[in-house]
């Protein structure tokens, strides 16, 4: 301590009588305890405050401001009286309250542990959320934004111990979190956001956006945000929609962050499942652009988005004229260009989806809308192309012809700057003529062929090479070659036996006077068929008559035996059937996807062989229909012949018509009179042997 002079001195504590070494006793001991301080059980820190927890506590701290002044005297004057009094007290209730303070959030966190998203969710109560919105609107009556972000803010912090691993909830519903929210909340919640100007609601869906993005940047749960995000979306697209460009820079901003990406598409993309048009304009002019992206997450959200949106509409009649041709052909060419970074699977998905785009594309009326493709399709054909793209440009090309007939007047003008093009279609069109045949217009097809003769005939005489100069003669040798009509023979063969059917009858004076009827009749055609026809008669008669009398009686009796054993099975068997389907699903899902891989990895490794087995297939079949024809005729003149030969050289005397069928009548009747015979012999052989016995 300093002394007035302004020097040290040492203070010097007195010495204690004790030794080191002396033993305490039991009572020193806990004298000595009891004056130690104190560890006592720091309790579980409070969560953040929310708006409504704020201004609430204001509330009451102005009501409380009194009482403090007027205790904080008296507690002043008998704080030191009850400290010496109650310190034993208040070390045995510090025990108690600490054990039970130990078990008690060990109970908390085990049953917290318990609870799942979906639970917390449906746990949600309207009428907590009226008491937010009633005194929001009391203490801030012309501020609904306060209102609706405050109910936000109250929806998030319900979910805060819950960890958000996916941001786009691949393994949830589509709708999650919104399709789990009770029926009553999600009423309450959407009339009071219908009820707030449209201003605001643009407003708390920004916000919305950003505080899921901020909050999960931090590794926080975004439920709250999200439900409000879904409803919003859902309810007014217009809000994304009219929007568009200022999201994409937002998208752009955050291209780096994968989570922060997913979550946006994720968010923006609710506004299009209501509405087949709404995502799809979404998905072109915002989604298509995160394709090329590096993170896989981030990539397969715009396919797996464009995958659901067909799934849940069916009939995509109400997108026609979303997608523009240009926008076609920007899609077309980023699925099959190689040269744009996309990932294998993910290009082959969208080769699958590509056909409900064209179909979108195409509109209604394909037949007059067709003719805006032609060209393109056609530029784009060339030798240098993957062999899948040849493949559709040319089903593209072919469908153009067959629907709109206004494209062959488009080929011709296309024609002399478009060589290669145009023989790539003409070889196309030669290979599967068989197919193509039958629905293409083929005085159209003939003109345009024609006209391409004579350009090349133009080009030939000037000295320029033409690549379709034999190619189209082929072509138009084939459709001018006659084919065997197959369905004219077979109608004349039947025209013939039926005139020939008449002519005996007419010549016979009647149907039982024909030749033909009396040779049925003669080997008992008609009696055996006369026979069956009465029986069948006979017995349907009798069907029909006890049906009429006994159907009623018998049914009611089948219905009261069999209706509780048949409602036990058809049970058991739903029950049965839905276990199957819950038990095979992971290998009905396996074996769909390895049989997608198979095929594609056959497909890769010869893509020309099935188009190659197909042509081989229609080459074999006019092979042989040509020969069928050369094997006709000369079948026809080997009949003749073989007829006279007949008529002439054998057909007299012993082999003369009348002889043969007297002899084969004489045969078959020895058959049936031995076939007779023995039956009786085994009749009257197992009588006798019964009457033995």
């Amino acid at each position: 301590m300093a002394t007035s002079v302004g020097s040290w001195e040492v203070v010097k504590g007195s010495k204690s009588k004790k030794g080191k070494n002396e033993v305490l006793t039991k009572s020193q001991k806990k004298a000595l305890l009891e004056r130690m301080p104190k560890l006592q059980p720091k309790e579980n820190s409070a969560s953040d405050s929310t708006i409504f927890e704020a201004f609430w506590a204001s509330k009451k701290s102005k009501a409380a401001a009194n009482n403090n002044i007027t205790n904080n005297n008296n507690n002043n004057k008998t704080n030191n009286s009850k400290m010496a009094n109650n310190v034993k007290p208040k070390v045995n209730d510090n025990k108690k309250n600490g054990n039970a303070k130990k078990k008690k959030p060990e109970a908390e966190v085990k049953e917290k542990k318990k609870i799942s998203v979906e639970d917390a969710i449906n746990q949600i109560d309207k009428a907590t959320l009226e008491q937010i919105l009633i005194k929001d609107q009391t203490m801030f009556p012309d501020n609904p934004e306060v209102w609706l972000k405050d109910l936000s803010s109250y929806l998030n912090v319900q979910f805060e111990k819950f960890q958000e691993k996916d941001p786009v909830f691949k393994d949830k519903p589509k709708d999650f979190p919104l399709c789990v929210l009770r029926s009553d909340v999600k009423k309450f919640l959407l009339l009071t956001l219908r009820r707030s100007p449209a201003v605001q609601r643009e407003l708390i869906f920004r916000h919305s956006i950003n505080s899921m993005l901020n909050e999960s940047a931090k590794g926080l749960p975004t439920y709250g945000y999200r439900i409000f995000i879904q409803l919003l979306a859902r309810e007014e697209p217009d809000l994304v929609i009219s929007k568009l460009p200022q999201y994409m820079e937002l998208l752009k901003s955050h291209q780096n962050r994968p989570l922060r990406c997913s979550a946006i598409l994720w968010a923006l993309g609710q506004a299009g499942f209501k509405d087949l048009s709404t995502g799809l304009r979404i998905w072109m002019e915002l989604m298509i652009s995160s394709l090329g992206f590096r993170t896989i997450t981030v990539a397969s959200y715009p396919v797996d988005y464009l995958e659901t949106l067909f799934s849940i509409h069916k009939n995509v009649s109400s997108a026609y004229g979303v997608i523009s041709v240009k926008e076609y052909f920007y899609i077309l060419d980023l699925i099959y260009n190689t040269n744009i970074n996309i990932q294998n699977d993910l290009r082959k998905k969208l080769k699958v989806l590509n056909a409900k785009l064209k179909v979108i594309t195409y509109g209604p009326n394909p037949d007059k809308t067709l003719r805006s493709f032609f060209p393109s399709y056609l530029t784009r054909l060339n030798s240098t192309c993957s062999q899948a793209l040849k493949t559709e440009l040319l089903t593209s090309l072919v469908k153009c012809l067959l629907k709109d007939d206004h494209c062959f007047s488009l080929w011709q003008q296309m024609y002399p700057k478009h060589l290669k093009q145009s023989g790539i279609l003409m070889t196309y069109l030669f290979e599967n003529w068989k197919r193509i045949s039958r629905e293409v217009n083929q005085k159209q097809l003939y003109d345009t062929l024609h006209s391409f003769s004579v350009t090349n005939t133009e080009l030939s005489v000037k000295g320029s090479k033409d690549p379709c100069l034999s190619i189209c003669k082929d072509l138009l040798q084939k459709m001018t070659q006659p084919q065997f009509p197959w369905s004219h023979v077979v109608l004349l063969i039947i025209s013939c036996l039926v005139s020939l059917f008449f002519i005996d009858v007419y010549l016979g004076g009647s149907f039982r006077g024909s030749q033909t009827v009396q040779f049925l009749d003669r080997f008992g055609v008609l009696d055996a068929t006369l026979h069956t026809w009465q029986r069948i008669e006979f017995y349907s008669f009798k069907t029909r008559v006890f049906l009429k009398e006994n159907s009623i009686k018998y049914y009611n009796v089948a219905e009261k035996t069999l209706r509780p054993y048949l409602l036990t099975a058809w049970m058991k068997t739903k029950e049965f059937s839905l276990y199957v389907v819950d038990a095979t699903a992971s290998q009905r899902h396996w074996l769909h996807v390895k049989l997608l891989e198979g095929k594609e990895w056959l497909y890769n490794a010869s893509p020309e062989f099935w188009d190659q087995l197909i042509d081989f297939f229609w080459l074999s079949l006019s092979f042989l229909q040509d020969y069928c024809l050369w094997l006709w005729q000369h079948l026809i003149y080997f009949s003749q012949s073989f007829y006279t030969f007949l008529s002439t050289q054998i057909a007299e005397g012993d082999f003369s018509v009348k002889n043969i069928q007297e002899t084969l009548s004489k045969a078959l009747g020895n058959i049936q009179h031995v076939t007779l015979t023995f039956v009786q012999w085994c009749s009257k052989y197992l009588e006798s042997s019964t009457a033995a016995t």
